[in-house]
C-alpha cells in the first residue's frame, strides 16, 4: 500500500459527445466520525479490510499526530518517536496501514526525531500503545559513503510489511532503499553501469516475491527527462519500463499483486501541447505499455491513473474542454478505452481518489457549489452521495477499502469552525 499523494495535477482531454449515462442511488451518509475531543482536526489517509484506518490530524496543543482508529469517536494518536523533556511530542502523520489483521497489519508513516527532522516509521497493530519503529538511514561507508545519511521517507508498504522508500544524504542527495524487519535500510541496485542516485520507489507489490517501480533520473543524456524502473525483486538490479510510442518518457506510479504497473507517459514535442496519458505495463514490464487512448470512444490527449486494484482495473482523472477535471475507469483488459465517470448532479467538475478490488471507484464531486464525496460502482454504472455531517458543507472520499467494503474521508462537521473531521462508511 504506497501512501497517497495529496497533490492533484490539473488533468486534460479534449472530448466530443460525452456519455453521462450513469445511475444515480440515493444519497448516502457518513456512519462513523473517528474525531474526540483530543483533535482538533482529523483525515484518514487509508483503511483496510478490517475496518482499520490511518490518518492524520491536530491534537489540541496544535502539534500534528498520526492516529488510528477501528470504531466511531476512537482515533487514538499513534505515539510519537521523540518527546520533549517538557512533554512536548514530536509531530507525526500516519500515511498507510497494509491489509493486514489485526495482529499483523503495519502503518506506516513520519515522525519527526529530536532533532525536529521528520523520519520514516512504522508501528505494529499488534502494539499500538509502543512508539513506532525508526526506520534507519544509509550507514557510513554504505555505497562508498564518507558520512551517513541523516534522513528517511517511506514511500510503500505491501502485505507482508516490507517498507521501500529513500534514504537522504546531508546534502539532500536520495537513495532507493528496502528496510528490513528491525529497520535496517538496504540499498536497491543500480542495473550494470548504472547509478540509484536520486531514483525514488513508489510502490512495492503484494507478491511473495515483491516488485518495485519507482523512478529514476535518465542521466546525462536524458535531458532531465524521468524514467520509470522495475525492480523484480529487492535483491535485482532495475530495468527501464519501455515508453510507448510518440512519448518523451514515463512516470510509474503503482503495482499490484500480478505485477501490472499504472503509469502516466508524457509527450513532448507531439504537436499537441502537454499532452499525457494512462499506461499500464503488463507484469515484468519487457515491452511496450498499453496506452488508454479514448474515453468514451472520442479521443483523450491529457489524464492520468491515479490508483489501480488488484485485477488491473484503474480509476484516474482528465480534463474536459472547458477546463474542467473529471474522472475516469478503465480496464485495460477490455481495450484503450475509458469509461467517464460523470459529477453529481448540479455539478461540473469532480476527482477520482480510489478504487477497491471490486472496482468502486471513490472521490469527491462539485455540486451546487460545494464538494461532495461519492462512489461509483462500474458494474452497474451507479453513482451514490455520500453527505457531509453537516448540511451544506464539504466532504471527500479519499479511501477505500482493498474489498470495497469501507468508504473513508474527511467531512466538515457542524461545528462553528467547521472543523474537519475524519469519517468512514459502509460503502453505498
Amino acid at each position: 500500500m504506497k501512501i497517497p499523494s495529496r497533490l492533484v495535477s490539473s488533468l486534460g482531454v479534449v472530448i466530443a459527445g460525452l456519455n453521462l449515462a450513469t445511475t444515480a442511488q440515493a444519497v448516502s451518509l457518513w456512519v462513523d466520525n473517528v474525531s474526540n475531543p483530543a483533535f482538533l482536526e482529523s483525515r484518514i489517509n487509508g483503511i483496510n479490510n478490517n475496518h482499520l484506518s490511518v490518518g492524520s490530524g491536530t491534537l489540541t496543543n496544535f502539534v500534528g499526530a498520526g492516529f488510528w482508529d477501528t470504531s466511531s469517536g476512537g482515533a487514538t494518536a499513534l505515539p510519537p518517536l521523540f518527546t520533549s523533556a517538557s512533554g512536548v511530542p514530536g509531530a507525526c502523520v500516519g500515511g498507510a496501514v497494509s491489509n493486514g489483521t489485526a495482529t499483523t497489519a503495519v502503518i506506516v508513516g513520519s515522525c519527526e526525531d529530536a532533532n525536529s527532522i521528520p523520519q520514516g516509521v512504522k508501528w505494529l497493530a499488534s502494539s499500538l500503545s509502543s512508539p513506532p519503529q525508526q526506520q534507519q538511514p544509509l550507514p557510513i561507508l554504505a555505497g562508498l559513503r564518507l558520512v551517513p545519511d541523516v534522513q528517511t521517507e517511506v514511500a510503500a508498504v505491501n502485505l507482508a510489511g516490507v517498507l521501500v522508500g529513500v534514504s537522504i544524504s546531508p546534502t539532500g542527495e536520495t537513495t532507493p532503499v528496502v528496510w528490513t524487519a528491525a529497520g535496517a535500510a538496504n540499498s536497491l541496485l543500480p542495473p550494470l553501469l548504472g547509478s540509484v542516485t536520486n531514483c525514488s520507489p513508489a510502490d512495492i507489490s503484494d507478491a511473495a516475491t515483491p516488485s518495485i517501480i519507482g523512478n529514476c533520473p535518465a542521466g546525462a543524456g536524458g535531458a532531465g527527462k524521468n524514467q520509470a524502473v522495475l525492480w523484480t525483486n529487492t535483491s535485482s538490479g532495475y530495468s527501464v519500463l519501455p515508453v510507448p510510442s510518440g512519448a518523451s518518457y514515463c512516470v510509474a506510479s503503482e503495482i499490484n499483486v500480478g505485477g501490472k504497473i499504472l503509469g502516466t507517459c508524457y509527450y513532448l514535442g507531439s504537436g499537441t501541447p502537454d499532452s499525457y496519458k494512462t499506461v499500464q505495463w503488463a507484469p515484468g514490464g519487457g515491452s511496450a505499455p498499453t496506452v488508454m487512448l479514448t474515453i468514451n470512444g472520442s479521443t483523450s490527449l491529457r489524464n492520468s491513473g491515479v490508483a489501480m486494484n488488484a485485477s488491473g482495473q484503474i480509476a484516474g482523472n482528465r480534463l474536459q474542454a472547458g477546463g474542467f477535471t473529471t474522472p475516469f475507469f478503465w480496464d485495460p483488459a477490455t481495450g484503450t478505452n475509458g469509461i467517464p465517470i460523470a459529477p453529481l448532479p448540479g455539478g461540473s467538475r469532480a476527482t477520482a481518489k480510489a478504487i477497491s478490488d471490486n472496482a468502486v471507484v471513490v472521490g469527491c464531486s462539485e455540486t451546487n457549489g460545494a464538494s461532495e464525496a461519492f462512489a461509483y460502482h462500474s458494474v452497474g454504472a451507479t453513482l451514490a452521495a455520500i453527505s457531509p455531517l453537516a448540511a451544506g458543507g464539504n466532504d471527500c472520499a479519499d479511501a477505500i477499502s482493498p474489498n470495497g467494503a469501507y468508504t473513508a474521508g474527511t467531512s466538515e462537521d457542524a461545528s462553528v469552525s467547521e472543523r474537519d473531521d475524519g469519517v468512514i462508511t459502509n460503502t453505498p
